[in-house]
């Protein structure tokens, strides 16, 4: 689903989200905003408005990850880490404002450079992440606002015109799933 609305907020969220996709470079992204305005869709929007369309999003909540980040950076069950196996893939990190101190700092490494190690990696050495880094926080988060394209989502509450447009959107993909 896209960006509803013809207010000016809408116009530019959709101008944002479309400057993003086009982004020869993939830099990393940050979408920040309140509660209940799917910046995970909107990382979607992104990710599959790009040229990566085609290749995999994994989307992980912040929240739950342990704070060591052992589910990006470290092997299991003999295969490699995810970071490696994820390619040239989408890596969304939602709610990095609620991920723990030290994986918030992995994760801002990650966001500046690409550059990220396993444990068992010898100390000094890097690999280099070949996929995007997608982050979303309802709180500012120190630091990542220089590393990434930061995409701030309006709240509806200041976008009344668009209301109407999206109460008609709702009820007619309510219609069609019927």
């Amino acid at each position: 689903r896209g960006i509803v609305g013809s207010s000016r907020y809408a116009i530019n969220l959709r101008e944002a989200i479309r400057q993003a996709s086009a982004d020869p470079q993939a830099r990393p992204v940050l979408i920040s905003g309140e509660p209940g305005l799917e910046k995970d869709n909107i990382a979607a929007l992104i990710h599959y408005g790009s040229a990566a369309r085609k290749l995999l999003l994994l989307r992980f909540n912040g929240a739950l990850l342990r704070p060591d980040g052992a589910e990006l950076f470290e092997s299991h069950a003999g295969a490699a880490p995810l970071l490696e196996l994820l390619g040239a893939g989408g890596l969304l990190i939602d709610q990095l404002d609620r991920c723990p101190a030290l994986l918030r700092q992995r994760l801002l490494e990650l966001a500046r450079d690409g550059r990220w190690s396993a444990p068992t990696d010898p100390p000094g050495s890097s690999r280099r992440f070949g996929g995007r880094l997608f982050l979303t926080t309802e709180e500012n988060v120190p630091g990542f606002e220089s590393v990434a394209r930061a995409i701030r989502v309006p709240p509806l509450r200041v976008r009344r015109q668009d209301l109407g447009e999206w109460m008609r959107s709702e009820e007619h993909t309510s219609e069609l799933q019927s």
